[in-house]
């Protein structure tokens, strides 16, 4: 219960000083007491067994070696798994601390959405949020414009590719070369999913069951229904028009902001994450690439209110309600369903506040 209470009472601070980067700075240090040391999740035992796993046994793994890597570092320093636990969610946080704290207008709100709609399943899904942060970096390197971009970027995206193997769709991004300071247009690439979805199944499928298959089985442990692959589908349309509509509200104020190549890569992204759909048609576990995206969003949200037209009271009023619909997806379709193995987890088993 105690723990519960601290959790409000941050969330309640950082809504009410939401351009407070030391608040948004404790937010960080309770989620990392929270997701270091806690004792038990929904993956929380697979991940100690990997990690307990002789050495010789996880550096004979073909795939993901570079988590096995930081297991074999982590066991030869003599570390238990809770404390490798507690140093993988040290650097994780770090990772998305310096990302919200260099682009968000509102940290602390941030830090709260980021809390209570991602976090919960995120900690569970260590090697998928660690690859995320490391990908995040790149894309720091893309909106700072800075030297080499793009082959950073790649480097961040083979690098987080060794964490978690899904991360090299990502390297889809890299289409912002050729496309420059232009608006991607959603239609488009709407129609060309759905042409997409039509060669997927005819010479596509073959190939990607395939590829997992050999991953140890998991064509068979992700394989998804028609049913999923439309709600999904439908879902993800109507988030990603809510992004592109936002954008499109927020472009006359963005007209003398610094940073407004950051709203473009982030409108870009959201549209280029659409083509992933192709990939729900057989396995649904694919949307997590998108959720990673939706996380970055929530400073994209945030940050809109500032550049929307200051005395149309209305259309905030249309974009509020449309964000919290839109984060609320996230929660009821990720977390609600395994309430007992994310966010109960994370309150009732911690080795500090329980």
């Amino acid at each position: 219960m105690i723990v519960i209470i601290i959790a409000i009472f941050i969330s309640l601070l950082a809504c009410l000083f939401k351009e407070s980067k030391v608040i948004a700075g404790i937010m960080f240090i309770f989620m990392w007491v929270l997701f270091g040391w806690n004792s038990y999740n929904g993956d929380y035992d697979a991940y100690e067994k990997i990690y307990n796993s002789s050495i010789l046994a996880i550096a004979n793994e073909n795939y993901e070696i570079g988590f096995r890597l930081l297991c074999v570092g982590g066991n030869l320093l003599g570390l238990s798994f809770q404390s490798f636990q507690a140093i993988i969610a040290a650097l994780i946080l770090i990772l998305w601390f310096r990302f919200i704290i260099k682009y968000a207008i509102y940290p602390g709100l941030v830090s709260v959405f980021f809390f209570w709609f991602f976090f919960p399943l995120d900690y569970v899904l260590l090697r998928n949020f660690l690859a995320f942060a490391i990908i995040l970096q790149g894309i720091i390197c893309l909106i700072e414009n800075s030297n080499y971009k793009y082959l950073k970027y790649i480097f961040f995206v083979l690098l987080a590719y060794t964490i978690h193997s899904s991360s090299v769709y990502y390297l889809s991004f890299l289409v912002l070369y050729f496309i420059k300071d232009r608006e991607l247009k959603f239609s488009h690439v709407f129609l060309i999913t759905l042409l997409g979805v039509f060669f997927y199944k005819v010479v596509g499928q073959g190939i990607l069951l395939g590829l997992l298959s050999s991953y140890g089985g998991r064509d068979e442990a992700y394989q998804t229904n028609m049913v999923t692959f439309l709600a999904l589908f439908f879902y993800q349309s109507l988030g990603t028009l809510f992004i592109v509509y936002l954008y499109s509200k927020m472009k006359s104020g963005l007209l003398n902001y610094p940073k407004s190549n950051m709203y473009l890569i982030l409108l870009n992204i959201n549209i280029l994450i659409f083509f992933v759909i192709i990939l729900y048609f057989d396995f649904s576990i694919f949307v997590r690439l998108y959720r990673n995206i939706a996380i970055v969003n929530c400073i994209l949200i945030t940050n809109g209110f500032l550049f929307l037209p200051k005395n149309d009271i209305v259309l905030k009023g249309k974009v509020a309600f449309f964000s919290f619909c839109y984060l609320g997806f996230f929660f009821y379709y990720f977390i609600t369903p395994f309430m007992d193995d994310t966010l109960l987890a994370l309150f009732k088993y911690n080795l500090i506040l329980s």
